[in-house]
């Protein structure tokens, strides 16, 4: 019996994982259980922002930005894997795809901040355009679901950045999992 609990348990966080990752999706539900260390954070436990890029990005390389998640609460809680990201504008939107390792399991205590490094395109570079800002989605808000969460929680960018707080998404993002940030 213990054998084809663990097996059940397996294929359920198996199914998970393939479906965030896959579907770069903002609803996902439980990424990875969170051990001794504390209680994983909520929304209802942290403040989520978007940091936009200070730069364009060029054929080089991307805009990079951040998800900075601060622990508002009274209480330590964790964070463990990839947000997820979904940006949406009228009928537009655009998801994240997770890049890099799942990174490992954070406690963040009050007051304390993780990033996740967003990197997009927020230029058009189709042959033509010249370079024009003519993009799926340009939004002052993002959808984000925190790991082990199943509730999108909306997100406001940050003033400033190259494009005065609004996050400008040309193609595919990618977000990394969270680490200690705030630096």
């Amino acid at each position: 019996m213990r054998i084809r609990t663990a097996s059940v348990a397996a294929v359920t966080l198996g199914a998970t994982v393939f479906a965030v990752t896959a579907g770069g999706s903002a609803s996902a539900s439980s990424i990875k259980g969170v051990g001794a260390a504390g209680t994983r954070c909520t929304a209802a436990d942290v403040d989520i922002r978007i940091q936009p890029s200070n730069h364009d990005a060029s054929n080089g390389g991307p805009a990079t930005g951040l998800v900075r998640v601060r622990n508002t609460s009274g209480s330590d809680c964790t964070l463990d894997g990839f947000p997820g990201f979904k940006a949406v504008e009228g009928a537009q939107s655009v998801t994240a795809h997770h890049a890099g390792s799942a990174g490992s399991t954070i406690t963040l205590l009050p007051g304390a901040e993780a990033d996740s490094s967003l990197t997009y395109s927020n230029v058009n570079f189709r042959p033509g355009s010249g370079g024009s800002k003519l993009c799926a989605v340009n939004t002052d808000a993002v959808q984000i679901v925190l790991p082990g969460e199943k509730r999108a929680v909306n997100a406001k960018v940050m003033e400033g950045g190259i494009d005065n707080g609004r996050l400008i998404l040309c193609g595919q993002p990618n977000v990394s999992a969270f680490a200690l940030g705030g630096k």
